[in-house]
C-alpha cells in the first residue's frame, strides 16, 4: 500500500489537478494507494473540494481539517502518523 501526503492551505486552484494526478496513475489507485489530505486551516475552497473527492473515494482518501494553522512540517507528520495506523 503506498501513502500520498498532501500538505493543503488555500491550494484550491491546483488541488484538482493535483488529486486526479494521484487517481490517474497506472497503479491501482483502488487498490494500492490512499490519499491522505491534510487541510492546514484554509480559508478558500481547498476542504470543499477535498470532500467531494473523499465522497467518490471512502475507502481511499482521508482527510484531516486543522481549525489552526500548524504548518507543513507539522503536517507532514501527522500524515505520516496517519498512514502508519493504516498499515501503509
Amino acid at each position: 500500500m503506498i501513502a500520498v501526503i498532501v500538505p493543503i492551505y488555500n491550494t484550491e486552484q491546483y488541488l484538482q489537478e493535483t488529486i486526479d494526478s494521484v487517481i490517474n496513475q497506472t497503479l491501482s489507485f483502488a487498490e494500492h494507494t490512499r490519499l491522505i489530505l491534510l487541510d492546514d486551516a484554509s480559508t478558500d475552497g481547498s476542504l470543499a473540494i477535498c470532500e467531494h473527492y473523499q465522497k467518490q473515494y471512502p475507502e481511499q482518501i482521508v482527510i484531516k481539517h486543522f481549525d489552526t494553522n500548524q504548518g507543513v512540517s507539522a503536517l507532514r507528520n501527522e500524515g505520516v502518523r496517519i498512514a502508519g495506523e493504516m498499515g501503509c
